[in-house]
């Protein structure tokens, strides 16, 4: 069951609701606010791969490469999704240029590193999880170049 306090009270709600205000608003933040921000901003991505490292290093090798489900997620969120995404941006006319690259580029990425913070966090299987990002971010090195030149020949 949803607790509405807790949706209103925590920290992603609670910097939105801050963020639209300074936004429309218009107020700038003294540069040490700012630059502070910019820093712990700076470390999104390498505290997120740390967090993914330590719980890639609690993995089993062969529970990484021999677990066929994990391949089928990979195929289905690096293939199946972008080609589909593709496919409705061909047909459609807005979806062509800078918009329709972008939409793909979105539809073309590997499954993100929160999926596995996030399971642990909420006690599902966080080690599945890992190695779900683990394989579909080794794949998308061969399928996001593959996916890019087909928008290019169609969207472009």
């Amino acid at each position: 069951m949803i607790n509405i306090k807790k949706v209103f009270v925590n920290p992603v709600t609670i910097s939105l609701v801050i963020g639209l205000f300074l936004f429309i608003t218009g107020i700038k933040l003294p540069g040490v606010i700012n630059s502070t921000m910019a820093g712990v901003a700076a470390l999104n991505t390498p505290a997120a791969m740390i967090v993914l490292g330590y719980y890639l290093s609690c993995v089993r090798i062969c529970d990484l490469l021999l677990n066929p489900s994990l391949y089928l997620a990979s195929f289905v969120r690096l293939i199946i999704i972008p080609l589909l995404t593709l496919l409705v941006l061909y047909i459609i006319q807005v979806g062509h240029g800078q918009i329709g690259m972008i939409t793909l580029i979105a539809a073309a990425t590997p499954v993100g590193t929160s999926t596995a913070i996030f399971a642990q966090k909420f006690g599902q299987d966080y080690e599945r999880a890992v190695c779900m990002v683990c394989l579909s971010t080794l794949f998308s090195i061969i399928t996001m170049p593959v996916v890019m030149y087909l928008a290019q020949m169609w969207i472009m």
